[in-house]
């Protein structure tokens, strides 16, 4: 066996002290606080400074939608849209529609819509379509009045067989802008006499 230098004894027992001396530290350190690198401080500032981003960016993003709903115009139900697009292919001129009034019943929707008719006259006239189970397509159109004047059936079922297409593509279902009751609110569109060039 070979003895070791006292030197050797000193530098082991030295070592055996650094090595107990900085497990102590170390579960000192575990149990408090530890103290961050400036690197680690900085991430940790970022991260704070991102997660505050995100929450504002929430916090926007709810207010945003709120005001969209509260912004946001009215929309009526498929019925509208169908009887508009009836309105819409039988008037002879129908850049000249302006829809004044929707009136929904249980049964049917009543559109109150001007228009010019064929010899340059500025018209107003309610138009009634009744809805009711049909077997092809779920929801049909039993009856269409104009006025007072009920509308041929075999044109009523010919519109029908155009509903799925409707239903496919549906049209605008914005709710019109009512006329005024006052006539002192009422504004005139002089856009309305130009003429279009395309």
């Amino acid at each position: 066996m070979i003895k070791k230098s006292k030197n050797q004894q000193d530098a082991e027992r030295e070592l055996a002290r650094a090595k107990n001396a900085l497990r102590r530290e170390l579960a000192y350190e575990e149990t408090g606080e530890r103290k961050l690198s400036p690197l680690a401080l900085k991430k940790k500032q970022e991260r704070k400074k991102k997660f505050k981003r995100i929450i504002y960016l929430g916090i926007a993003g709810v207010l945003g939608y709120g005001v969209y709903w509260m912004i946001k115009p009215y929309q009526s139900g498929m019925e509208y849209g169908v009887c508009k697009t009836f309105v819409e292919q039988n008037v002879p001129y129908p850049k000249t529609i302006y829809y004044s009034e929707v009136i929904s019943f249980s049964d049917s929707v009543r559109i109150w819509y001007s228009h010019n008719d064929s010899f340059g006259e500025f018209r107003l006239e309610p138009i009634q379509c009744y809805f009711g189970a049909h077997e092809k397509y779920g929801m049909g159109i039993t009856r269409i009045t104009i006025g007072r004047r009920e509308i041929d059936p075999s044109v009523v079922e010919r519109f029908n067989n155009g509903l799925p297409a409707i239903f496919a593509y549906p049209p605008d279902l914005v709710y019109p802008t009512p006329l005024p009751n006052d006539p002192a609110d009422l504004q005139f569109d002089f856009e309305r006499y130009r003429k279009d060039i395309l």
